[in-house]
C-alpha cells in the first residue's frame, strides 16, 4: 500500500503544476502529506481534494476498474481523450484487474492505457513468492500455457509493450 505513495505525491504535484491558479493559501495542505490530521492520504481521496482527484481509490484494483468508466464515457461523448492508469504488479493478483481487462477488451476501449509497475514488490513481499504472477500458468483455449504477466494481458486482447523506461519520458512517448 505504501508503494504507491510516490505516485500519489507525483499526481498531486502534477495537478497543482497544471493548475497554477490555485491560491498559495490553499496549498498549505501539501505540508500534511501522510500525517494523521492531514488530507493527503496514501490513496487519493475525492472527498478531501475534489479539485485534485478524479476518483477515490484504495483497495487494490479499484483504480483499474474505475478507469473503464472514464474511458467508456470519453468514447460515448467522443471527447478524443485517453485514460492512463498506473497498476501495481501486486494488484494483478486481484480478480478485479482481470475482470476489468476482459471488459475493456469487450467494450473496445482503445483509449485506455494501463501502465503496470512491474517492480516485483508488494506489501507482503516479492510478487513471485506471494502470488507467482510469472510462475503460475494458465491454459489458453488452444491448450498453450501462458506464464508471463504480459502474455496474460495479451491473452485478454491487450496490446502489450514491455521494457518502458518510466524515467525516460521521450522513450515512453516513442513507444506509445
Amino acid at each position: 500500500m505504501g508503494l504507491f505513495d510516490e505516485y500519489i505525491e507525483a499526481e498531486y504535484a502534477g495537478k497543482i503544476t497544471k493548475n497554477l491558479s490555485i491560491p498559495q493559501k490553499r496549498l498549505e495542505f501539501l505540508k500534511t502529506i501522510r500525517s494523521v490530521d492531514g488530507v493527503l492520504e496514501g490513496h487519493p481521496s475525492l472527498h478531501h481534494l475534489p479539485f485534485l482527484v478524479d476518483s477515490s481509490t484504495g483497495p487494490l484494483g479499484i483504480g483499474a476498474g474505475t478507469s473503464l468508466g472514464f474511458a467508456y464515457n470519453d468514447i460515448i461523448r467522443n471527447n478524443g481523450l485517453q485514460t492512463f492508469v498506473i497498476v501495481g504488479d501486486g494488484e494483478c493478483q486481484e480478480g478485479q484487474i482481470w475482470e476489468s481487462a476482459m471488459i475493456a477488451t469487450k467494450l473496445q476501449l482503445n483509449n485506455l492505457i494501463w501502465i503496470v509497475d512491474r517492480n516485483f514488490i508488494q506489501i507482503d513481499g516479492h510478487t513471485e513468492e506471494v502470488g507467482g504472477l510469472d510462475n503460475s500458468e494458465i491454459i489458453s483455449p488452444n491448450d498453450n500455457p501462458i506464464s508471463g504477466l504480459g502474455e496474460k494481458f495479451s491473452a485478454f486482447g491487450w496490446i502489450v509493450t514491455e521494457n518502458w523506461e518510466g524515467n525516460n519520458s521521450p522513450k515512453m512517448s516513442r513507444n506509445s
